[in-house]
């Protein structure tokens, strides 16, 4: 009877995992052009807003639900700010998201489970060692630390916030050729302990993930950009009180981002973002936008 009562609880917080995993991880994705710095002193502000919804669900690879209805609304404020570092082109950032998510449908026993509020705030740091915008070719490294500091409790199926630090280190290429842009971005990402997950207070860990983001992007005018982004990641699994969950994720998206520059100092990204393969969870599908200012 005690291990049921432990499969139950595995299961719920798998439920939870799966969700996050879906959401905020994938707002922690770059966009085209990310890696290309702005001058010294620069100083502005993004304003992010996502929709996104899935209805099918994976289970190492195969698809074992068609009523798994997932609806989520992420937005993220993230103040910018460009600098020099040894005569090398430097940022630091911040991403404050929040939002709400709700899944309901017979997958998950005709019931109905919701979380809003603030989600895991992020600061990074970064620097370019390449900076070249004569060859157009640049070389980045970014440092991120994501803080727990959103909405949790262990008592909830699903939360905004995952309770648990998460590093990650991330090299940014970007190569010119006339209008034609490509870029290439592995990071790793680890994660600490959730020594509070569930109920039963139970300590969840968690694999570190491995991800490429790829961006081939093309200047129609001054103005306007289009690009094909494909996002990969592969890893992840959960461990909750010494047994595994058999959860790593292994995911290819694909987006397509239009690029507008409405005005001097302003940029907005228009995005269409669907799952092509999912190993464990929601295959999604996302629409966004992102708006830039510069001061």
């Amino acid at each position: 009877m005690a291990r049921n009562k432990f499969t139950s609880f595995t299961k719920s917080f798998l439920l939870s995992t799966l969700i996050l995993a879906t959401t905020w991880t994938a707002s922690m994705a770059g966009d085209t052009r990310g890696y290309i710095p702005a001058p010294a002193d620069t100083v502005g502000v993004l304003f992010y807003y996502w929709h996104t919804s899935g209805f099918e669900k994976y289970k190492d690879g195969d698809k074992v639900a068609d009523d798994f209805n997932l609806s989520a609304n992420t937005q993220i404020f993230r103040p910018v700010y460009y600098t020099t570092l040894a005569s090398m082109p430097a940022t630091i950032q911040a991403l404050i998201p929040f939002g709400d998510i709700t899944v309901d449908g017979t997958s998950v026993g005709n019931k109905s489970f919701s979380s809003s509020g603030l989600a895991d705030p992020t600061i990074l740091a970064g620097i370019w060692p390449i900076s070249n915008p004569e060859t157009k070719t640049w070389l980045g490294i970014t440092e991120w630390f994501k803080m727990p500091l959103g909405e949790y409790d262990n008592k909830r199926v699903l939360n905004m916030g995952a309770n648990q630090w998460a590093f990650k280190s991330e090299i940014g290429f970007v190569k010119g050729w006339g209008d034609f842009y490509l870029e290439l971005s592995p990071y790793i990402e680890f994660y600490t302990d959730n020594s509070d997950s569930g109920a039963a207070s139970a300590t969840l860990e968690k694999d570190p993930t491995f991800a490429m983001e790829t961006h081939l992007s093309y200047d129609i005018s001054k103005t306007v950009l289009v690009s094909l982004d494909h996002y990969y990641k592969k890893g992840g699994e959960t461990t909750v009180a010494d047994v595994a969950m058999d959860d790593e994720a292994e995911t290819h998206s694909l987006q397509f981002t239009l690029g507008v520059t409405p005005a001097p100092k302003q940029r907005l990204l228009l995005q269409y973002l669907e799952d092509l393969s999912v190993e464990n969870g929601s295959k999604t599908s996302r629409f966004g936008a992102r708006y830039t200012y510069i001061f």
